[in-house]
């Protein structure tokens, strides 16, 4: 679980949308991806270390929903989890939560590098 909120001076605000400011999707596809992250090299490290990887790439996004929209200073939470591994591929499921209210899911691959 991880949380982020997005204050109204973040710079992608101005030109999405002026006067309407909403967080854009690839934000949130990217702060769950981050979250994914952390959780695959504080859960992995010496397993990765020993395979010679230091970092991943995005491989792939399945199943993506934007429900609802992300405001400037909402509490975005997301809850990412590792749904499979495969040699170098790492499969998460993906929620971001505002509140009570799911905004965003999907499933994120990436490939270890």
């Amino acid at each position: 679980m991880a949380t982020k909120i997005f204050g109204p001076e973040e710079d992608f605000f101005r030109g999405h949308f002026p006067g309407n400011p909403i967080v854009p999707g690839v934000i949130i596809i990217e702060a769950m991806a981050q979250t994914g992250g952390v959780l695959v090299y504080s859960s992995f490290t010496e397993e990765i270390k020993a395979a010679g990887q230091s970092g991943a790439y995005l491989a792939g996004l399945e199943k993506v929903k934007f429900r609802k929209v992300v405001y400037p200073n909402d509490e975005l939470k997301m809850d990412v989890r590792i749904a499979k591994r495969r040699s170098k591929l790492i499969k998460f499921e993906c929620e971001a939560w505002v509140g009570d209210s799911k905004v965003t899911e999907a499933e994120i691959t990436v490939s270890l590098y």
